[in-house]
Parts: C-alpha cells; structure tokens; sequence
C-alpha cells in the first residue's frame, strides 16, 4: 500500500520538491495537497498510536536479535523510550515543599501575565517594595497567518 512513497532522505527531498512544485506551477491545488497532507498526518499518528501496530512493529524488530540494524533503507534501533518517573509516593518534605512554591509561583506567573496582556500602552508603575517608579510596558504580541485544516467526520 506504501510502496509507492519515498524511502531514502535523497527521494523524500526529491518527492517533496516535485509536489511543490506541482503546486508552484499551478499543476495542483495547494490547499487540496494541504487538506490531504493533513489526512495524511492524521493517518500515521493512528497507526504510529496504535497498541497492536507498536507489538507487531516491536516484535519483528526483535527477530533480528539485535538491539540495533539496517532494514529497508534505515537504522532500527529497539530501545527504551518515554521513561517516566512518578514522585508522588516519595514523601520527600523538602522535594514537596519546592513542588508546593513551583505551584504557587506558576500560577502568579500567569496573573501577571494575564494583567500585562490587558495592557495597551505603557502604565507608569510605583514597586511597592522599594518605592520606585517605572514604566510598565505591554508585552509584544507576534504572530503568523497560515491555512489550518481540520478533517470533518
């Protein structure tokens, strides 16, 4: 089913640019290849997810009796991956205790940055600590426009 798509770096560069420029050239539709690379990612995050797929991937992989091979044009490699740690069983005072601030600290973090982001022009502002004044600024805003796809049922 897959035979058809590129496997070395050299003919995934190649396939790449060829749709491209299709798409350049006015040969295809830029956003039906957008809506159908979209499917597309959608597809191989399925299967990639899939219980049976990683056993059966897994499993053949173990066949080559190493922990590390070339097969169909790429290094395999059969490794741990994903490890976690889960702290919550320790009881450790001091590791609570900096989890406990980290908690408070984030989420004043974000109401001052909540109020920063209501800001349209510069406030002048006195630290109630020391007493002086400043300028308080708006943060600066960036973004990008671009085309999203979402798949319909």
């Amino acid at each position: 089913m897959l035979s058809q798509f590129p496997q070395t770096k050299r003919d995934i560069q190649e396939f790449a640019s060829n749709l491209v420029q299709s798409v350049i050239d006015g040969d295809m539709s830029p956003l039906l290849i957008q809506v159908q690379l979209s499917a597309f990612e959608n597809v191989i995050g399925e299967v990639k997810k899939n219980a049976a797929f990683k056993e059966a991937a897994l499993n053949e992989a173990m066949k080559y009796g190493t922990k590390s091979f070339e097969a169909f044009n790429a290094n395999v490699q059969v490794k741990e991956v994903g490890v976690k740690y889960d702290y919550s069983l320790c009881c450790h005072p001091q590791y609570e205790k900096i989890c406990s601030e980290i908690e408070f600290l984030t989420e004043k973090k974000k109401s001052f940055e909540k109020y920063l982001q209501s800001l349209s022009e510069p406030i002048d502002f006195i630290d109630p600590e020391s007493g002086e004044m400043c300028k308080i600024h708006p943060p600066i805003k960036t973004s990008t426009t671009a085309v999203t796809i979402t798949i319909n049922k």
